[in-house]
């Protein structure tokens, strides 16, 4: 132990006694409780650990000289990174301490029978979900190693975004490499025959180019994709509406012209 005051340090293992020499010491700077490896003469170039018992802060790799002290910050890291490490180890969040486990907590968590790992963002027991009810659970949102997301699961099935369960927007814009069905209109666009549509749906149990329900339960549709078919389609019945029109009129021409000559 050496001196008091501003600075008065206590030295561990120092090389003779007396002397700072080149290992770990404690001592105070003004009100800081500092912790340094490399001696008394570093103090005022090097970075240290220290609690600073005014503010009730940690820094780590701060000059309590000549760098900021942490005042109304409970942890400073300067120029450090910071790691979290070790299965369930997590951070946690809550407000007034209002659930003993917080109300969501952070981890890495390796899922080793899919071999998926990423950032889970979960809720430990006793967290309100929104409702009042335990909010226990995982995956709220799951950030994978690959950088695809999802909610609700940790697999998003290697699409960039999932979500298992229910979702709602006010707007979502897909833009699509493929042409847009308006080739419907043009006159090198092969119209398949009313009857060849009908013996198509009666063998295959639904429209042509579109997919069939089995597809869909087992591989969803592409909005995009599916949209432009569904367009395709009205396009196509918009024309054998016109077809049909136009044969109407012609045999009400026929008709007509019948009931003048028997007149």
């Amino acid at each position: 132990m050496a001196g008091s005051g501003a600075f008065s340090q206590l030295y561990l293992g120092s090389n003779t006694l007396g002397t700072p020499g080149t290992n770990e010491f404690i001592y105070t700077a003004n009100s800081p409780f500092v912790i340094n490896g490399l001696g008394l003469n570093n103090v005022g170039n090097l970075q240290h650990t220290f609690l600073n018992p005014d503010g009730m802060g940690v820094g780590i790799g701060v000059n309590p000289i000549t760098g900021s002290m942490p005042t109304d910050v409970g942890l400073h890291i300067e120029n450090r990174f910071f790691l979290i490490d070790g299965e369930h180890s997590s951070l946690l969040f809550d407000k007034f301490s209002a659930n003993e486990g917080g109300q969501w907590g952070i981890e890495y968590q390796y899922d080793d029978v899919a071999e998926i790992g990423g950032l889970n963002f979960w809720k430990p027991w006793g967290s309100d979900d929104g409702s009042g009810s335990n909010g226990f659970g995982n995956h709220y949102l799951f950030l994978a190693d690959n950088g695809n997301i999802s909610i609700g699961t940790n697999d998003s099935k290697g699409y960039k975004f999932a979500v298992k369960g229910n979702m709602i927007a006010e707007a979502i814009t897909v833009k699509l490499h493929a042409d847009w069905p308006d080739f419907v209109f043009t006159d090198t666009y092969g119209l398949s025959p009313l009857s060849e549509v009908k013996g198509f749906i009666a063998q295959n149990g639904h429209l042509p180019n579109v997919p069939s329900a089995v597809e869909v339960q087992e591989n969803g549709i592409n909005l995009g994709e599916m949209d432009a078919i569904l367009l395709q389609k009205i396009e196509e019945l918009t024309l054998y509406m016109i077809q049909l029109s136009e044969e109407n009129e012609a045999l009400k021409q026929q008709i007509n012209e019948l009931s003048n000559t028997q007149n």
